[in-house]
């Protein structure tokens, strides 16, 4: 054989295999091997000796590099096909040809397996005489992938070509690979771990009736084979030669031992009646002969005892490895034993016939191991050289749990009966003790005196006394006897002692006495009382935790056990989910998370994890949790998950929450800041637009009724008055407050805003929009600004209107309703009376991400060039909640939204009012001090006041006013609130009330009514009006706050 200088780490594929690919790799690439061995610990000498074997991984390898170098996915199977041409089976191909007959080659198939491979095992299930159904099985199944499948079906599929037959139909119906059945390349090479091996059924021409050419062929074929047979029964005979004189050794040594026995029984004479009853304590068991090859590590030998202590059949054995025969622990021992034992065989002095014995721990075949114990010695050949080794195993598990040696000295015995940790005893059958150890314990109190002469019976308490009688009986009856025992120690403590004890036969066949063991338990029951109290309670705990736990194996992934609160969650009851695994309880959206998680585990093996997951609850409930897992493994490997899950409903309810109000104050803040800068410019833009409003008063009362001028006049002041609305859109986005509010009938008002021109231009410029009404009877009142009102309502029916291109209906209603408590929607609304203002359509709806900046100011989703100004709907945003109301907005895109305004519900009267003239306000030569920082308005002011008969002094700043109200006393002042960057006006009117304690005044002002304005009305002022305003406007004001 070929020496390597990295020999393979296992040996289960025979290089009659790489010989084979070899050859058909330099047959297919123009005699060249390429790459294929490149990189590998392999020479190709090695590989073309059939006396080698390598490893299942390294074929594995060699495999994939012939299917990518020659550009065949079913290169393995044309190999397999090729086997007869290479003759790489040596003299098995030769005495395969000698049967003649491709059903005898099929029947042999197992024998032949044996020289290709050991980690795996092929099984014939039914045979005809052109069919058979066999089976190859893989030890693990996990190792077995679909170059295996090929090459197995090549080899059975090319067996009737050597008798010049065609192949072989070979079907693959059940496969250990793959779950489906075998077809195109698309399985994966993943174990089916319930399907034992792959079966082929196969069906073959049968050979037709004697024809010359065949004859002479087989002639031929069988010339070979007897010469085969020949060499074969050489081998044989010197291999017979080797055992005979193995035996010879054998029997010498086995003389030696006998005559050891004779000398050792002579000495021990005196003690063979006391060690015939120890001997009765002790079992005996078969042995087990075996015989493994030193050149392949595989059993070449196992007799059928194995049966009977490991459950295998001698055939199952054998098809184990070495290493899978024992635990992982023991095959490590056994080869550092053996190791130690080839690497000492040559030293001096070194007997060649030594046997060594070691323990170690068996493979049962239900899973699991047993004790034995194995005496082995090497086989050798002719030259003294190992080649197997040869051993009998004996089963000591009962030995190992009982931690006694069985010995053959009296002794040993003695120690054993002695010391032992059970009690011990024998008695005959009146109840009287003969032998017994519970001298030797002293736990329980008694000496070796005591028990002279001691009836058994007077161990037991009185009152189970008579229970001994029925233990007798039972005993005479059956042979043996098991049960518990009340008795009690010197002390007179009871004490609990389980037994197993046995009739003694003598050589008549007569009951003679009783021999038993007795182990005392009171412990052990007190102990399993309390563990079960223990787990009844943890039991509980896990049961009725505030979290639901519950656990799942890592191999199979189905549930292990559940608690209540997990069936809580889920719905699911515990028998439905002992049935389930956990992807059953995800949403596809969170399977993928446990498949990362669990891939993490068995690439980084962690102790605990965490994660969130969307679990679907039995009637379709969707709620995210968090799983908290701890992960426990065996050698490395993970076998069990536990996992303790909380409902993060409330919390991923509180996160949404929080994210959607801290987006509402982002947005809040951006109105803040646009509305300051929006504030200021409203306040120099009401003080242009005051002249534009108010001098056409002044000058129309001074023109006859037929005057040409009267028209643009007019024309100029209604101008003056839209522009004043549009600095009004800016006041109320900077929430500068409404500045009159009044008691408003939404009714009335959605009636008369249908019939605005504003309205009805919108509805002209749309045909196909049909705008319907549906108003609430006995509706509350609602206290307010009826423009501002009309400009949000405006805003919405607009926007509803380019919102459906296409045509629909716009509805406005009005309703009265009442929350008992706060709704959550598009803004909270907290509990109270409301009445609703509501505009709806049925035009394309909204998208979330339009939704959330709806609000935002010039945020707009126009078409370019139909904009306005992009404030429309902030002003409904600032309208609304400078009229303490709020926003509700539901919207599906493709079926229309609905704005639902909540007002505060009023139960005020509507006020009555009458036609004003101008006589009504006229001034009676009361003297006012107008007081603004801007020359405009102060001489605005001032020809309005001389034009209603009033005389007007004017100051330029607060300081001024305060100097001039000292000198002299005026009727009323007219005061600017916001006046820089001297004092404003409430600080001018509380210096002024210092001089003059009940001076009158009204407050005129670009901004919206402020806190300061009302801290300056709690001083005494009276009303405050806008800028701009009409003659009328201010006339009134001034004549109600002179008179007043």
């Amino acid at each position: 054989m070929h020496t390597l200088q990295h020999p393979p780490k296992k040996k289960e594929i025979s290089c009659r295999l790489t010989r084979t690919l070899l050859f058909y790799v330099r047959e297919q690439n123009n005699g060249l091997l390429g790459d294929l061995l490149s990189g590998l610990p392999l020479n190709e000498a090695y590989l073309l000796d059939t006396n080698n074997w390598i490893s299942h991984e390294l074929l594995q390898v060699l495999y994939r590099r012939m299917i990518e170098m020659l550009g065949d996915e079913n290169a393995v199977y044309h190999m397999a096909l090729a086997s007869r041409r290479f003759r790489s089976m040596g003299f098995l191909d030769r005495v395969a040809r000698l049967l003649d007959n491709p059903r005898l080659i099929y029947s042999q198939a197992p024998i032949y397996n044996r020289f290709l491979k050991l980690n795996g095992s092929v099984y014939i299930h039914e045979i005809g005489s052109s069919r058979v159904l066999l089976e190859d099985r893989y030890h693990d199944s996990r190792q077995k992938t679909r170059f295996d499948c090929d090459y197995t079906r090549g080899i059975i599929a090319g067996i009737p070509t050597m008798f010049g037959l065609p192949l072989a139909d070979v079907e693959e119906i059940e496969c250990q690979v793959a779950a489906a059945k075998y077809g195109p390349r698309t399985w994966p090479d993943k174990p089916r771990q319930d399907c034992k091996g792959c079966f082929y059924r196969v069906r073959w021409i049968p050979k037709k009736p004697f024809f010359l050419k065949r004859f002479f062929l087989g002639a031929k074929n069988r010339q070979q084979a007897v010469e085969d047979l020949v060499q074969a029964n050489r081998l044989i005979q010197a291999k017979y030669d080797e055992v005979k004189a193995l035996m010879q050794d054998l029997e010498r040594t086995n003389r030696d031992l006998l005559e050891s026995k004779r000398e050792m029984e002579n000495q021990r004479a005196l003690l063979m009646d006391s060690e015939r009853k120890y001997r009765l304590l002790a079992e005996n068991v078969s042995d087990i002969i075996w015989v493994v090859s030193l050149d392949t590590l595989a059993f070449d030998y196992i007799s059928p005892a194995v049966k009977k202590q490991r459950g295998f059949t001698a055939e199952e054995a054998m098809a184990l490895s070495l290493e899978q025969s024992m635990s992982s622990e023991s095959f490590v021992r056994v080869t550092k034993i053996l190791e130690a034992e080839l690497a000492r065989d040559n030293q001096p002095g070194i007997d060649p016939q030594r046997t060594v014995t070691v323990e170690v721990e068996q493979s049962l075949k239900g899973g699991g191991y047993t004790w034995s114990e194995a005496t082995v010695s090497f086989v050798r050949d002719a030259k003294g050289k190992p080649t197997a080794i040869m051993g009998a195993t004996r089963n000591i598990s009962e030995r190992k749990k009982a931690q006694q040696a069985l010995i053959e000295s009296e002794k040993k015995y003695r120690d054993l009966f002695e010391n032992g940790s059970d009690l011990i005893c024998l008695h005959d059958l009146d109840g009287q003790l003969l032998e017994t150890n519970l001298a030797y314990k002293e736990e329980y109190g008694w000496s070796k005196e005591h028990l002279q002469g001691v009836n058994i019976r007077e161990f037991i308490p009185e009152r189970y006394r008579a229970e001994f009688d029925a233990y007798m009986e039972r005993i005479l009856e059956k042979g043996s006897d098991e049960g518990y025992l009340k008795t009690y120690a010197s002390s007179g403590e009871e004490v609990l002692l389980e037994y197993h004890n046995r009739l003694i036969i003598d050589d008549r066949g007569r009951p003679k006495a009783v021999q038993g063991a007795a182990r005392d338990v009171t412990e052990r029951l007190r102990y399993e009382k309390a563990l079960k109290e223990s787990e009844e309670k943890y039991r509980n705990l896990v049961q009725h935790a505030p979290a639901g736990i519950y656990e799942f194996d890592m191999q199979t992934a189905k549930f292990i056990s559940v608690n209540e609160v997990i069936c809580e969650y889920t719905g699911f009851s515990r028998d439905e989910l002992l049935e389930m695994d956990p992807y059953s309880l995800l949403c596809e959206e969170s399977k993928d998370t446990l498949d990362q998680l669990i891939n993490r585990v068995y690439r980084e093996t962690p102790r605990e994890l965490s994660a969130e997951y969307k679990f679907a609850g039995k009637n379709g409930q969707e709620f995210w949790v968090l799983a908290n897992f701890r992960f426990f493994y065996n050698d490395g490997v993970p076998k069990l998950a536990m996992a303790v899950v909380h409902d993060l409903t409330e919390i991923k309810n509180a996160e949404t929450e929080k994210k959607a109000l801290e987006a509402k104050l982002q947005n809040a803040k951006k109105l803040e800041l646009l509305g300051t800068l929006a504030g200021g410019v409203a306040h120099d833009l009401n003080n242009i637009l005051s002249g534009i409003v108010s001098y056409p008063d002044l000058l129309l009362l001074d023109l006859d009724a037929d005057s040409p001028l009267r028209k643009p006049l007019l024309t100029i002041k209604q101008s003056g008055l839209k522009a004043s609305a549009i600095v009004q859109d800016l006041l109320t986005l900077a929430r500068r407050n409404v500045a009159i509010k009044n008691v408003i009938d939404l009714n009335k008002f959605v009636k008369d805003f249908v019939a605005t021109p504003e309205c009805l231009k919108i509805v002209g410029y749309h045909p196909d929009i049909t705008l319907e009404t549906d108003l609430g009877k006995g509706l509350c009142h609602v206290y307010g600004s009826e423009s501002h009102l009309s400009k949000t309502v405006m805003n919405l029916v607009s926007n509803a209107a380019d919102a459906m291109p296409a045509g629909g209906t716009i509805s406005i209603a009005t309703r009265d309703f009442y929350l008992d408590r706060s709704y959550t929607g598009f803004e909270v609304v907290p509990q109270g009376e409301y009445a609703i203002l509501e505009v709806s359509d049925t035009g394309i709806g909204m998208i979330h991400s339009d939704l959330e900046k709806i609000f935002e100011p010039f945020y707009t989703r126009k078409a370019q060039g139909r904009s306005g100004t992009g404030l429309g709907m902030s002003v409904v945003w600032g309208t609304v909640k400078d009229h303490d109301g709020y926003i509700d907005i539901t919207t599906e895109e493709g079926t229309g939204t609905t704005f639902t305004l909540y007002f505060p519900a009023s139960r005020s009267e509507l006020p009555e009012s009458a036609p004003i003239r101008i006589d009504d306000y006229l001034g009676k030569g009361e003297s006012i001090l107008i007081v603004d920082d801007s020359p405009e308005q102060r001489d605005l002011i001032g020809r309005m006041m001389q034009r209603l008969g009033y005389a007007a002094d004017k100051a330029d700043s607060g300081e001024t006013a305060v100097a001039m109200a000292a000198d002299k006393n005026y009727d009323l002042m007219i005061l600017d609130m916001i006046m820089p960057p001297g004092i404003d006006g409430l600080e001018t009117y509380r210096r002024v009330l210092e001089k003059v304690p009940h001076q009158k005044a009204v407050i005129a002002s670009g901004y919206s009514k402020s806190d300061r304005v009302e801290a300056a009305q709690r001083l005494g002022a009276g009303s405050y009006i806008k800028k701009p305003f009409t003659l009328e406007k201010i006339g009134i004001a001034v004549r109600n706050e002179l008179d007043r």
